[in-house]
């Protein structure tokens, strides 16, 4: 078997601890989280979200 690079490595270990399944919960709480706020920071700023 060959070696494996140095970012393939990285991006493996990165992809591996992103799907465990205590930060897959956290990930899903954390959009259900950032959508609202967002809407709501765009909405205190002035940006019109309506796509026409």
């Amino acid at each position: 078997m060959t070696e494996r690079s140095l970012p393939a490595r990285t991006f493996d270990w990165v992809f591996g601890v992103l799907m465990r399944p205590r930060i897959r919960r956290l990930r899903r709480w954390a959009f259900l989280v950032t959508v609202p706020a967002g809407l709501f920071g765009a909405k205190a700023l002035g940006i019109d979200l309506n796509v026409r």
